[in-house]
């Protein structure tokens, strides 16, 4: 997850139509929409793309025929109204994989992940920010959300309904997929080689 660093159009609230019908530039930024405000986030760091690489990497050697779902990136979520994420990685479990690949995922995903920046962390602010986005994931339904901080190595496990993670997981334990991807585990270490 990235600093929320601009907010545009002055605060402008758009509707999901909207947002999805805007001709954004394609320059590397991320546009997500946010309680109806568009925000832009500059590019991940290398080991913010690097830890995103991974996991995804892990789940298509588990699941290398999509069986169970897909595994994707950089595209838009209609997760809620006024709130398209764009989250560093994501699954979708193949009963809710949408015909139509075109455009945003009308859809939340059931496993969203998020990996902090330095930015996420460096105020007050801006780490109520990173948690306000947490807690839209869990309103939108999505059954599993991974938060990843680098500096701490650790992973706050998410899910719907919930005032706080409900495992914080360290450097010795492991990811699970829990009924999103029934059988898929990480070590979190692997995370951080």
């Amino acid at each position: 997850m990235a600093q929320l660093e601009t907010k545009l159009e002055n605060q402008r609230l758009y509707s999901l139509q909207e947002f999805e019908e805007l001709d954004l530039p394609h320059n590397g930024n991320k546009y997500e929409l946010i309680d109806g405000v568009l925000v832009v986030t500059p590019p991940p760091g290398f080991q913010h793309a690097k830890i995103g690489a991974k996991i995804i990497k892990r789940i298509n050697l588990f699941d290398p025929d999509d069986k169970l779902g897909l595994v994707i990136n950089a595209v838009g979520f209609m997760a809620a109204p006024g709130f398209a994420p764009s989250p560093d990685v994501a699954f979708i479990m193949a009963e809710n994989v949408p015909p139509d690949t075109r455009g945003m995922v009308p859809v939340p995903p059931d496993l969203a992940v998020e990996v902090w920046s330095p930015g996420d962390l460096d105020t007050a602010a801006h780490r109520a920010e990173a948690r306000a986005k947490i807690r839209r994931y869990q309103t939108a339904g999505v059954s599993i959300v991974w938060v990843i901080n680098p500096p701490a190595r650790t992973v706050e496990v998410y899910h719907p309904n919930q005032t706080g993670p409900v495992q914080v997981l360290g450097i010795n334990d492991e990811l699970s997929g829990e009924d999103v991807i029934p059988g898929f585990t990480m070590p979190v270490k692997t995370l951080f080689e």
